[in-house]
């Protein structure tokens, strides 16, 4: 009904016992309006929170993370249920662990203590595209373009070294590096997320190049059967330069 008033709920001024008391037992139609747009605009706030945190984790080559989550209950439901709609997959994660923290009454005792942690975890390293055609035709597009420009801007040596042997070699930011024949330098190098065999001459001059696979990214450092890989087409290479088929 129409109290001839006022809202009760003015967004410009902070809220008081009173407000909540009149809106509470009042409930008039503007004031459940302004609650409602607040919630609408706390929630969308919330989203591009959690957008915030996939992207952090996408610029560092990470394909999950933890959602913030949110005091305010429902939210992180709601906020689960978009990300599922635009494509990504959340799961709801529940795990338990044992702790050991000093006693916060004798900081000389320890205290083991069982942790649970529940969170949301955001993944899309497999997810499906939702407009498959459109992404592989544009993902495409741009490989395209890298390969273009490894044409017009060849990759430089990485690797530095005063001798003519791989142990002598300091590989830089390139994956691995060896010297080949004391007259090539060939590197593994990561250009734009994807790796490259190369093959230089000791001068520097880049003489082959070509995609290669690095098991789980070289987290660890190279994989033993991936250097094997690479040094056995590296000499494939050279082999068929000395054939004639190429520079070197």
């Amino acid at each position: 009904m129409n109290y001839h008033c006022k809202p009760d709920l003015d967004p410009r001024q902070d809220l008081t016992v009173d407000m909540v008391s009149l809106f509470q037992r009042f409930r008039q139609a503007e004031d459940v309006a302004t609650v409602d747009a607040l919630l609408d605009q706390e929630f969308a706030r919330h989203i591009k929170f959690c957008e915030l945190a996939i992207l952090q984790a996408a610029k560092s080559d990470i394909f999950w993370c933890d959602l913030p989550r949110h005091p305010l209950d429902g939210f992180d439901l709601w906020a689960s249920d978009h990300l599922k709609k635009m494509g990504f997959q959340v799961e709801y994660i529940h795990t338990a662990c044992e702790e050991t923290a000093p006693s916060e009454y004798d900081r000389e005792k320890t205290v083991s203590a069982v942790v649970v942690r529940a969170r949301f975890v955001a993944k899309w390293f497999l997810a499906k595209p939702l407009h498959p055609e459109v992404e592989a035709a544009e993902w495409r597009r741009r490989q395209e373009l890298e390969e273009k420009n490894l044409i017009t801007n060849p990759p430089q040596r990485q690797s530095s070294g005063p001798g003519k042997t791989g142990a002598e070699l300091e590989c830089g930011v390139a994956v691995w590096a060896t010297i080949l024949d004391e007259k090539y330098v060939v590197e593994i190098q990561r250009i734009n997320h994807r790796n490259y065999l190369c093959l230089f001459e000791i001068g520097g001059r880049v003489l082959h190049l070509e995609a290669t696979n690095v098991a789980f990214g070289a987290m660890f450092g190279p994989d033993v059967g991936d250097v094997a890989q690479w040094e056995e087409r590296a000499v494939k290479i050279v082999d068929g330069w000395r054939a004639g088929g190429a520079p070197g």
